[in-house]
């Protein structure tokens, strides 16, 4: 169970995502969603990888014949590559839908790969898109929303190194897929740089706190 003053405090970063926040050079790019009435967008893509909090109302998503559904206080990743039909429909007491994503930048999502280079298991999108909203992921996000949405604070690096552990964490819940797409070929160990191949054998050692 998350502690209320984590949940606080990542719904208040949350909330202070402007309509879209792309900064050039940026590990990733944070976008407020909000609509007044319901839509349906079907075959939606996405380029990217997306984290994304609903913040008010509810997301029906429909793939392959099932259904998912995301309310207030939910976490899902959108796949990479993997066309989706979405409904957003806003909130019966405030009349609005309205959620945060958070799009991983391409170099984001090469380096986590150059780090951490196993293939996936299946295909983008087999398992639910639901993320498992745990205190350490909760965390990492909130230390990855701080340092985008204050970049003259924290630097691009320290963006980049937050939004890691949040891949990692996404790693751990068996989202590898949905991260990287389809990979038809990984490069061994061996082949990477030796800083590269050497972060790896660290971090696959050393379990997460």
């Amino acid at each position: 169970m998350i502690a209320p003053a984590l949940q606080h405090r990542i719904l208040a970063l949350a909330n202070q995502v402007g309509p879209r926040a792309d900064l050039e050079g940026a590990p990733a790019s944070l976008h407020r969603y909000k609509v007044r009435k319901s839509e349906t967008v079907r075959d939606d893509l996405c380029a990217a990888p997306v984290l994304e909090l609903v913040l008010e109302g509810r997301k029906t998503i429909w793939r392959d014949g099932n259904r998912e559904i995301f309310r207030a206080g939910q976490l899902l990743l959108l796949p990479v590559g993997l066309p989706l039909d979405v409904t957003n429909e806003p909130c019966a007491e405030s009349g609005v839908y309205r959620a945060m994503r958070l799009e991983f930048a391409p170099d984001a999502i090469a380096r986590f790969r150059a780090n951490w280079p196993e293939a996936p298991e299946r295909l983008p999108g087999e398992a639910p898109l639901r993320v498992a909203v745990d205190g350490p992921l909760v965390e990492s996000l909130g230390h990855a929303l701080e340092a985008l949405l204050q970049p003259e604070h924290h630097g691009r690096l320290t963006a980049m190194n937050r939004l890691m552990e949040v891949l990692l964490r996404l790693r751990r819940q068996g989202k590898l897929a949905d991260l990287v797409g389809e990979v038809a070929e990984t490069e061994p160990v061996a082949a990477l740089p030796r800083r590269a191949a050497a972060a790896a054998a660290t971090w696959a050692a050393a379990p997460l706190p």
